[in-house]
């Protein structure tokens, strides 16, 4: 869509789209993209899944529409999601097989970002995304999330809006969380983080490959 000028405008009929690769929203055409209050289904992997890498002269309307990453098979490589700084509202990401991970970059503003375990989050390093509301990111001792910077040097930022929530289940590293604090109970610290309060289990969680 970076060449193209003009009005992509899904909030008419509110339909529910489906990429079965990925969408390119990058370059300087004199474009909008309204996404109406329908699901997105993204399901490549492997490549700039959701590609705002460069805005210019972009309006990007988010409305009520859910953008949900799901592969339709099993990635090889990460999921990217290039935000361009733009607000989204809900922004989804399901486990997978060899969990391969949802790589957060372009600062992006997210309404509600909702992640079933077992996933993997990165957010890129020397980035800020914003989350406005609580995280509820919740797994188990069978099925646990990933969640961290993309780099094992470098921190990410994430300001999280709305106090409460928190996470449970999950390995964290290399997060500076700004604003409200991330609680995480039976969790695990793996270092380099700011203003997140981590309670391990009191026993067990089932091992896993961390991929990232």
């Amino acid at each position: 869509m970076g060449a193209f000028t003009g009005v992509l405008d899904f909030s008419a009929n509110n339909n529910n789209v489906t990429l079965s690769l990925a969408f390119s929203g990058t370059g300087t055409g004199v474009r909008t993209l309204n996404m109406g209050n329908g699901l997105w289904t993204v399901q490549g992997f492997n490549n700039n899944t959701w590609d705002y890498s460069t805005v210019t002269n972009l309006t990007h309307v988010a409305n009520n529409s859910t953008l949900s990453f799901i592969p339709s098979t099993t990635p090889v490589g990460s999921i990217a999601f290039v935000g361009g700084g733009r607000s989204f509202n809900i922004v989804t990401h399901s486990g997978v097989t060899n969990q391969q991970a949802l790589v957060i970059s372009g600062s992006p503003i997210i309404a509600t970002l909702i992640i079933t375990a077992p996933a993997n989050v990165l957010f890129a390093a020397g980035t800020t995304t914003t989350i406005s509301n609580a995280p509820s990111w919740f797994g188990t001792s069978a099925n646990q999330f990933f969640i961290g910077s993309s780099s094992t040097t470098g921190v990410a930022t994430v300001v999280l809006s709305a106090s409460g929530g928190g996470a449970q289940w999950a390995a964290i590293r290399g997060l500076t969380v700004t604003t409200n604090a991330l609680t995480a109970t039976n969790s695990f610290d793996l270092k380099g983080n700011t203003l997140v309060t981590i309670t391990p289990p009191s026993a067990g969680g089932g091992a896993r490959i961390i991929n990232g």
